[in-house]
């Protein structure tokens, strides 16, 4: 086997709990979540097993802004994976680390514009 492989998205408007538990699942098989590719394929790579969370974070982040705010999630525990397309990046953190969002206002703007977005493809 391989030391790469894809996994299917299931939608972060729909699935996204889902997913992200997967990719938990994943991690502890050793297949960490490297990028996503097209912003259908999540893309793994074999590594050591770890118990590591995933999330995301899809709310807008002006340039000038955009190292405080990836300061504010290391200091969290939450560490950068990497970004697809301008608004959606993805972090991973220990498990048992607290949520990387907990704001029902924060969670409410995240999962509208991911509604609009998939509307938007179809």
């Amino acid at each position: 086997m391989g030391n790469k492989k894809y996994i299917m998205c299931s939608g972060l408007a729909f699935a996204d709990e889902e997913d992200m538990e997967m990719l938990h699942e994943y991690a502890k098989e050793g297949w960490i979540f490297e990028r996503l590719r097209f912003g259908v394929l999540y893309e793994l790579h074999r590594k050591q097993p770890q118990n590591r969370i995933y999330s995301y974070d899809s709310n807008a982040v002006k340039k000038k802004d955009k190292d405080d705010y990836l300061a504010m999630f290391e200091e969290s525990g939450w560490h950068l994976v990497g970004q697809w397309s301008r608004d959606i990046r993805f972090f991973w953190a220990e498990a048992g680390t607290p949520a990387l969002h907990s704001d029902a206002k924060v969670l409410g703007n995240q999962y509208r514009g991911l509604f609009w977005g998939a509307l938007l493809v179809w």
